[in-house]
């Protein structure tokens, strides 16, 4: 899935499109997964399948470009347009994040919350992206990265924070039901008082 990602872009209009690359950035682009990678590509380029090229002959390098046979396989194959889909998804968000981090880091914008802090973190949780995908995208990975941690830690604290108030108002109002039921007992003793001297 990582390595059809890698390799293959949606434009704008919503087309598939190749995007052939290095086997050495293929790795850097999936943290270094050489072994998973490699057995991926050669299950889909033996002779008479040849989904990725280089054919199965060529013996696989850093420098050797890794590509889908032909652009029309995003069109056909449903799961690749899965993935060619969630990629395009992928790089919206993380897009829209550094946009966000960039302005932040001016002052010109505050920290994410909700939906955006749910959705840019359950993003990162589950596509795990490294500084080499985002590079492809946006240099300002670290910053991006950094900015939804401090998100998240600034969220925490203010929910923190309406907890103890919500906790404090619940004494409170506790007290004061309290400190009015001891002055009812308290009237009530002195209206029977006053009635039996009466």
């Amino acid at each position: 899935m990582k390595l059809f990602k890698a390799i293959t872009e949606k434009q704008a209009d919503g087309r598939g499109i190749r995007r052939p690359l290095p086997f050495g950035e293929i790795d850097e682009i999936t943290c270094h997964q050489k072994e998973k990678i490699l057995a991926v590509i050669d299950a889909y380029r033996p002779a008479g399948r040849t989904f990725i090229m280089p054919g199965e002959t060529v013996k696989i390098h850093d420098q050797v470009i890794i590509d889908i046979s032909h652009e029309s396989l995003m069109r056909v194959w449903i799961k690749l347009k899965q993935w060619v889909s969630e990629e395009a998804d992928s790089t919206r968000i993380y897009t829209r994040l550094c946009e966000t981090a960039e302005l932040h880091n001016r002052s010109e914008a505050g920290f994410y919350r909700d939906p955006d802090l749910k959705i840019a973190l359950s993003w990162r949780e589950s596509n795990k992206p490294n500084s080499n995908w985002g590079a492809r995208i946006n240099d300002s990975f670290d910053l991006a990265m950094r900015f939804l941690d401090d998100s998240k830690e600034d969220f925490e604290a203010e929910q923190r924070a309406k907890e103890k108030a919500r906790k404090r108002e619940l004494e409170q109002a506790k007290a004061l039901a309290k400190a009015r039921a001891r002055s009812a007992a308290i009237f009530k003793f002195a209206c029977f008082g006053v009635t039996i001297l009466a």
